[in-house]
């Protein structure tokens, strides 16, 4: 096993679709449709991105923790697995069909939904073998599928719904195939009570933190309407990248803590601590000179309106992306609840500051709400990873 090189097989193997997604997919969108079409596919693209990442990755990390379980019963996670994309694709297509898409927009938004759930959990293979190689080339073979959908709905206006569902598909069945093994004695079976319970605990905590992650198109779209959500998201865009960076190495550094049961020390803990907050505010100011390029290329049409707004915008994502490096510490070790009940706490602090500051501030008052909800998780996650360090020893 090679750490360094799991990182960069990781991220590469996200940042190849998410880069095609957020600086091809999204720009050709919304060059075509309006800026009321484009808010609301923003929005069915939130709810999507919050409810099936969430039941796919979160089983994914209970099935990663019991990875030394020699009576674990893989069939006790497909069954959830296959129920829980049902359940999203049912939603998503209500959703659509309330929100007035087209019929053929509708069933794709399902379909689609319930393969990145699929997919999300069948990561799960490549983090246990350290296989992180392997899933890079998947990514590569899928890229070609989204870049061949990006010019067919810029040239021949064929659905975005088609293009990412397909690309999910594809990776899906790719996936499925090079672990087929897993699924040949498959039978009816369900998690037992105690996994149950810590999937639901987790559930709970990834879902808030979902919800904080994409609280602009919510909150943005319920205290100012819908016009104000692609400000803000065109304004972040590249800040929003920097999870592409974030989350494959907290993926990596998961599977590798789970592995070793973790050797930290307080003064590690000190030292990971400053260095992410010195790190996340220098990203905030390149990201923002590199937004403030990007924005004026790609999405010209708004670049008078966000300027002003970038570097608050940005910096409160980056320090609320950020959060999740020392975040895992407390998955590694367990600790459900205390990660539910941060993440709960974070989700009112933003929304409560955000009602009064966004009164005052307009969309700025909710990047403000954001820096600092973000910096209250970042204390309140140090405060507890420091508690279970010394009941290590």
């Amino acid at each position: 096993m090679n750490k360094s090189k799991d990182f960069i097989f990781s991220i590469l193997s996200n940042v190849i679709l998410m880069f095609l997604l957020q600086l091809f997919l999204l720009p050709v969108y919304s060059k075509i449709h309006t800026p009321q079409e484009f808010g609301a596919f923003i929005l069915l693209l939130t709810l999507v991105n919050i409810i099936s990442p969430i039941l796919g990755n979160t089983l994914n990390n209970i099935r990663l923790i019991n990875k030394t379980n020699f009576n674990l019963i893989e069939s006790e996670y497909l069954c959830l697995v296959i129920i829980g994309s049902f359940i999203v694709m049912i939603i998503t297509m209500i959703y659509s069909f309330v929100n007035v898409f087209s019929l053929m927009d509708t069933i794709f938004s399902g379909l689609w939904a319930a393969f990145l759930l699929i997919r999300s959990y069948l990561f799960v293979y490549y983090r246990l073998d350290f296989r992180f190689k392997s899933l890079l080339y998947i990514s590569i073979a899928v890229s070609f599928v989204m870049l061949i959908g990006g010019v067919s709905m810029y040239f021949m206006h064929v659905s975005i719904f088609i293009v990412l569902f397909a690309s999910e598909f594809i990776m899906t069945i790719l996936m499925i195939i090079d672990y087929r093994r897993k699924f040949e004695n498959f039978r009816l079976k369900f998690l037992n009570n105690e996994d149950f319970k810590n999937y639901i605990e987790l559930i709970g905590a990834n879902s808030v933190l979902n919800l904080i992650n994409y609280s602009d198109r919510i909150l943005l779209n319920l205290f100012l309407g819908t016009i104000y959500v692609p400000l803000f998201f065109v304004a972040t865009t590249i800040g929003k990248i920097s999870n592409l960076l974030i989350n494959p190495i907290v993926t990596v550094l998961l599977s590798y803590e789970v592995d070793s049961k973790g050797q930290d020390t307080i003064e590690n803990v000190k030292k990971v601590f400053k260095i992410i907050m010195v790190v996340s505010i220098m990203m905030s100011i390149v990201i923002s000179i590199v937004s403030w390029v990007f924005i004026y290329v790609f999405y010209n049409e708004y670049i008078s309106k966000v300027q002003a707004l970038i570097f608050l915008a940005n910096l409160g994502v980056i320090l609320m992306s950020s959060t999740a490096v020392l975040q895992i510490k407390l998955v590694a070790n367990s600790q459900f609840r205390n990660n539910l009940m941060i993440n709960v706490m974070t989700l009112i602090i933003i929304v409560l500051f955000s009602a009064i500051l966004v009164k005052f501030f307009n969309v700025y008052g909710y990047a403000i709400a954001l820096i600092i909800s973000a910096m209250y998780k970042h204390f309140a996650i140090y405060h507890k990873v420091m508690k279970i360090i010394p009941n290590k020893g």
